[in-house]
């Protein structure tokens, strides 16, 4: 069984979809150029919990639950844009086989958009607690202009912080607070990643 969210159900049923199992052995599988900068971008991101104690079942499930989003290249390699969640992690613990969603019809603006918005759902709840806050407007700054709009609603900003108060509650101070602890840590702990499209 795949689940999705509401968002992203409604877009996807604009589009041809097939689930299946693909193997990692057999299948290239890679991330897609336009969303490089999200999931590079998320890899530096401090989450609350631990992937590396959860075990092959629970990881096995968890992933066919929160699938893989890829498209087919002509060289009959994959590469995703969304769900990328428990690749890494199935991978590691050699799992061979996992679950996705191929994307039949797409346009490369939709790819770039899932992304973004899969890396933002992705890490709405689980980003570590003492700098939740400092991530989440780390998150937003990331987000192409163009996009933030769309993917945030009527708490969209210009300004990222003020995007965070409006999704948190949070006041003003506490997102401060947290951004200038965040900044007294080194440059090699601080997120630095550079967005580029191809």
């Amino acid at each position: 069984m795949v689940l999705f969210t509401g968002v992203i159900f409604e877009s996807l049923m604009s589009v041809n979809l097939r689930i299946k199992s693909v193997n990692l052995v057999t299948t290239t599988v890679s991330c897609h150029e336009s969303v490089q900068p999200a999931y590079t971008f998320s890899k530096c991101l401090k989450t609350q919990m631990y992937p590396a104690k959860f075990g092959n079942d629970f990881v096995a499930e968890a992933q066919s639950l929160e699938p893989l989003h890829v498209i087919k290249t002509p060289d009959k390699s994959l590469r995703f844009f969304a769900g990328w969640a428990w690749l890494d992690r199935c991978r590691l613990q050699n799992q061979a086989e996992i679950i996705v969603v191929e994307h039949i019809k797409f346009t490369p603006e939709y790819v770039r958009k899932m992304g973004w918005l899969y890396l933002f759902s992705m890490h709405a709840f689980d980003l570590e607690r003492k700098s939740n806050l400092s991530q989440l407007t780390d998150i937003i700054d990331q987000i192409p202009r163009d996009l933030r709009g769309h993917l945030l609603a009527t708490q969209s900003s210009y300004s990222p912080h003020v995007t965070v108060q409006n999704l948190t509650g949070e006041t003003r101070s506490a997102i401060r607070n947290q951004l200038k602890s965040s900044d007294k840590k080194s440059s090699a702990e601080r997120i630095s990643v550079s967005v580029s499209y191809t």
